[in-house]
């Protein structure tokens, strides 16, 4: 498969858990915000880019983890529901700066990766 054919990382028709499309989501939200997230943090001093793009990066696993936690769901072991439930505050917190059809588009890519989920973890 391409990875243009790729979801955030991930084979649609692949085998992959809970936690694999928790990591998409991440990767989605990472992608989408990216520009926002240089806003915020644009006064900042990294040395190099590698460090600037490990700080956003954490940065934006803290938002997902707070909509985790928002929603009352283990992080650490999310269900297919508690995957749902963190789209939709994803898609609630986009819709302050984001188009809504791309908020939309992008919540049905990850939505097609739940659908598809083959395995929860335990």
């Amino acid at each position: 498969m391409e990875d243009n054919e790729l979801i955030y990382g991930l084979d649609p028709n692949g085998s992959f858990t809970t936690i694999d499309v928790r990591d998409a989501i991440i990767r989605c939200f990472f992608q989408a915000h990216n520009k926002e997230i240089e806003k915020i943090f644009k006064d900042l001093c990294f040395h190099d880019e590698q460090q600037s793009k490990e700080f956003k990066q954490q940065h934006t696993e803290l938002l997902i983890r707070t909509f985790f936690n928002d929603v009352n769901a283990d992080f650490d072991h999310p269900t297919k529901q508690s995957l749902i439930d963190v789209v939709n505050k994803c898609k609630q917190f986009a819709q302050s700066f984001r188009d809504q059809t791309i908020i939309e588009e992008n919540a049905a890519l990850i939505q097609t990766l739940i659908d598809n989920i083959k395995e929860e973890q335990p």
